[in-house]
């Protein structure tokens, strides 16, 4: 059994083969997956199992290499910017996309139409957009509002695709937290601010437009305040500060405890 995988595996090396996106590799930690999109190369887990039963000594980790330049630090200080204005106005977290134009060899940036609030934000995609065989997304970045930055359980279960995500919080202070990763296949690489963006320029090309204006983009974001109904307390039942009662907001759940996840539908 273990020669007929090896002829469509390769045996502690991928068996590349450029007629196709994914090629496969068996190592002693398991079965690894090389999936090469627009946005770079993952190396993700498909099977664990001990290989070393089969004289297996090489080992492969999760990774991700980029198939694009750094991006300029410019687009990460104006979307800093941008999420600072709408937490100045709606106290909310809102997302914005960094796509990639085949043609014009450059980053820009995109807006969707979204809803947001002080705990989630839910956006809609562009479908044309989306369908245009030109562009591409390389990330999606969202923030959360005054608290810190992490990847929620809501994050996690909203990376289906294979590309980078950020979250930036604390962006009502003048030292916002950020975290970014590549994902992939429902796997994630940690990567550092400089694995992703280039500090010592601020273009890829001369006439590079990297700006957001905010009182634009204000056209297609919707604050929300999301209500949610919960048991009643009873009558001689202890009071528990944990539980949310009746015609209390979730904004007003969060603001005490910041790991509460919900969706806006």
């Amino acid at each position: 059994i273990f020669s007929s995988l090896t002829s469509e595996f390769g045996l502690e090396e991928f068996k590349d083969d450029a007629s196709k996106k994914f090629s496969y590799g068996i190592f002693a930690n398991g079965l690894f997956c090389k999936r090469n999109e627009p946005v770079g190369v993952f190396v993700t887990q498909e099977q664990k199992f001990d290989g070393k039963k089969f004289n297996l000594t090489k080992e492969c980790e999760l990774s991700f290499t980029s198939n694009l330049p750094k991006i300029p630090a410019t687009i990460l200080l104006n979307v800093i910017k941008f999420f600072q204005d709408i937490q100045t106005k709606f106290s909310s977290e809102v997302y914005i996309s960094i796509y990639w134009d085949k043609v014009k060899k450059d980053y820009f940036l995109f807006v969707p139409k979204q809803e947001v609030s002080g705990a989630a934000v839910n956006f809609e995609n562009d479908y044309e957009m989306l369908n245009n065989p030109n562009i591409f997304i390389v990330a999606d970045i969202h923030s959360h509002s005054s608290f810190g930055a992490f990847f929620s359980s809501t994050d996690i279960k909203d990376e289906v695709a294979s590309r980078l995500f950020g979250v930036i919080g604390k962006v009502n202070t003048d030292n916002p937290e950020l975290v970014f990763r590549a994902s992939s296949n429902k796997q994630s690489i940690d990567l550092q601010i400089n694995d992703i963006f280039d500090g010592t320029i601020d273009s890829l090309q001369d006439d590079s437009d990297y700006s957001i204006n905010t009182e634009e983009q204000l056209t297609k974001i919707t604050e929300i305040r999301i209500k949610k109904t919960y048991p009643i307390i009873k009558k001689g039942n202890a009071y528990n500060p944990n539980t949310i009662y009746a015609d209390d907001y979730l904004e007003d759940y969060y603001q005490a405890h910041p790991y509460y996840d919900y969706g806006t539908k």
